[in-house]
């Protein structure tokens, strides 16, 4: 989520907490699209991650997993 729209194709670096005792992972994304919430004054965005190392990509995929969501299997890096 954000609180402005991001411009299509536009590079963003962003840190992410996945869990309380571990290093945040700071990465690359490029956005690919952005939509309004409704009754919210926030976007979703949608991220395509750039030049993410196999040892944050295994990470972020575990925490995915764990939450519900889809892996990053098959996804470049």
């Amino acid at each position: 989520m954000s609180p402005k729209p991001a411009p299509v194709a536009s590079d963003t670096k962003l840190e992410l907490m996945l869990a309380t005792a571990q290093e945040p992972l700071a990465l690359r994304a490029v956005v690919r699209w952005f939509r309004s919430m409704p009754y919210s004054d926030q976007f979703e965005l949608g991220l395509a991650f750039e030049h993410i190392s196999p040892q944050s990509a295994r990470r972020l995929s575990t925490y995915i997993g764990r939450i519900g969501g889809n892996s990053l299997e098959g996804i470049p890096r």
